[in-house]
């Protein structure tokens, strides 16, 4: 009845196609290949969809915090960098220089974090950025606990 009303929104996303992304590197490359060839999300959007919108809130919670200032790059003000081949969407800058951040959204399930692709994500995306640190933020997707790393950038 209702959710034959209901569907995830199509985002307009960047052509991703010149370039592997930092979220890409640490999967499986036939993946990254298949997916590419083929147009195709290699995850179900509904996930996405739910990391948008906790991606949104952790962005509005740093915005309202003591810190806000600091917070550059992010939300609709978010910018891509390339390097070469590759290219980065930094969730946030913090500082000028001080930390590449990345948001990530978690089932309450999921005991292993960081998980290791996303530990390169964030510390490539931060070597790229020219950042001192390299934070990745965990939401629950239950409760909105946030767990934070803090990593350095690959040199």
């Amino acid at each position: 009845m209702l959710s034959e009303h209901i569907s995830i929104p199509v985002r307009p996303d960047r052509d991703r196609s010149a370039t592997i992304g930092a979220s890409e590197l640490g999967k499986c490359a036939r993946l990254v290949a298949f997916s590419r060839l083929h147009n195709v999300d290699s995850e179900p959007s509904g996930y996405a969809e739910r990391g948008h919108w906790v991606e949104r809130w952790w962005v509005a919670r740093l915005r309202e915090s003591p810190i806000g200032h600091k917070v550059r790059y992010a939300g609709a003000q978010q910018r891509t960098i390339s390097y070469g081949p590759l290219s980065a969407t930094p969730d946030a800058i913090i500082g000028g220089d001080e930390a590449a951040a990345d948001c990530k959204s978690i089932d309450p399930r999921v005991r292993e974090v960081p998980k290791p692709e996303h530990v390169l994500q964030v510390r490539l995306t931060a070597r790229m950025a020219g950042c001192k640190a390299a934070v990745l933020n965990y939401v629950d997707a239950s409760s909105f606990e946030v767990r934070e790393f803090i990593l350095a950038p690959f040199t």
